[in-house]
C-alpha cells in the first residue's frame, strides 16, 4: 500500500480539526470584542463608585475630626451645672465610681482606697423651704440664692474636695482623706456659714429676699461594705432626719 495514500485521510482530518478550532477561537474573540463596551461601562461605574467612596471617606474623616473637637470642647461642660458652675449629677457619678470601682491594675475585688486613719465623707445639703422661696420671691431670686449658697459651700472646702449639684436645691459635698470628727465639724461649719449669708444688704432689698436661708444636711461615711447607692441612701436618710427634726441641722450616720 502506498504510504502517501494511506496517510492522506488522516492529514485531511487534522486540517479540518484545525479549521474548526480556529473558527471556535474566532467566535470567542468576537464574543470578547462584543463584551468590551460592557466592560468599559462597568469600569466607568466602578471608577465612579470608588470616587464616591473616597469622597465619602474624606467627608466622614472631616466629620469625625469635627466631632472629636466638639467633644473635646464640650466635655468639661457635660460635667458642669450651667447655673451653679459646679459638677452636675454626671460628675458626681464619676467621682463615686472612682471611689468604689477598682482600677484595672487592682485586685478583682472592689477596693476603697483611703489614707490611714482617714475617711471619705458624703454630705448632702438641701436648702430649707426652697419651694416657698421660689413661690414667694420668684425663680430669679431662687436662682440667686442657689448660686450664693453654692459659692459659700465651695469657698469653705478644700481645693480637692468635691461639690456637685445632685438636683434641684440639693448640693452634695464629698470630703476625701478626712477624719470623721473633722468631717462632722466641717458639715456643721458649712451649715452655719450658709445661715449667716446676708441677702438683704440695704433698704432696697427688703421684701425682695428672705431674711435668712438655712440648709439641712445628712452625712454618711464610706465603709468597706458600701457601694455608691448605699452610701447615698444613708446620707438621704440622715437628711430626712434633719428635716423631720426641725431643719437647719446636720444628722450623721456612722
Amino acid at each position: 500500500m502506498n504510504l502517501e495514500t494511506q496517510n492522506q485521510p488522516k492529514t485531511q482530518e487534522t486540517l479540518e480539526e484545525k479549521a474548526a478550532r480556529l473558527e471556535a477561537e474566532n467566535l470567542e474573540l468576537r464574543k470578547e470584542n462584543e463584551r468590551i463596551p460592557v466592560l468599559e461601562k462597568e469600569n466607568r461605574h466602578l471608577s465612579a463608585r470608588l470616587r464616591r467612596e473616597e469622597w465619602t471617606r474624606e467627608v466622614v474623616e472631616i466629620a469625625n475630626e469635627d466631632l472629636v473637637e466638639q467633644v473635646r470642647t464640650l466635655s468639661p461642660l457635660a460635667f458642669q451645672d450651667p447655673l451653679l458652675g459646679i459638677g452636675n449629677r454626671r460628675a458626681l457619678e464619676l467621682v463615686l465610681s472612682e471611689i468604689f470601682e477598682p482600677k484595672k491594675e487592682d485586685a478583682p475585688e472592689r477596693r476603697v482606697e483611703r489614707v490611714e486613719d482617714s475617711d471619705t465623707a458624703y454630705i448632702i445639703f438641701d436648702i430649707d423651704y426652697f419651694k416657698s422661696v421660689n413661690d414667694t420671691f420668684g425663680h430669679d431670686v431662687g436662682d440667686k440664692i442657689l448660686r450664693e449658697v453654692t459659692a459659700t459651700l465651695r469657698g469653705n472646702i478644700r481645693g480637692y474636695d468635691v461639690a456637685c449639684r445632685f438636683g434641684g436645691e440639693e448640693i452634695v459635698v464629698i470630703l476625701r482623706d478626712i477624719s470623721k470628727k473633722e468631717a462632722i465639724e466641717k458639715a456643721e461649719m458649712l451649715r452655719k456659714v450658709v445661715s449667716e449669708i446676708k441677702f438683704i444688704r440695704g433698704d432696697s432689698d427688703v421684701g425682695k429676699y428672705p431674711e435668712q436661708i438655712t440648709i439641712s444636711g445628712g452625712v454618711s461615711f464610706v465603709s468597706d461594705s458600701d457601694d455608691s447607692k448605699s452610701l447615698m441612701k444613708k446620707a438621704d436618710e440622715a437628711l430626712y432626719e434633719s428635716k423631720k427634726g426641725g431643719r437647719n441641722k446636720v444628722t450623721i450616720v456612722e
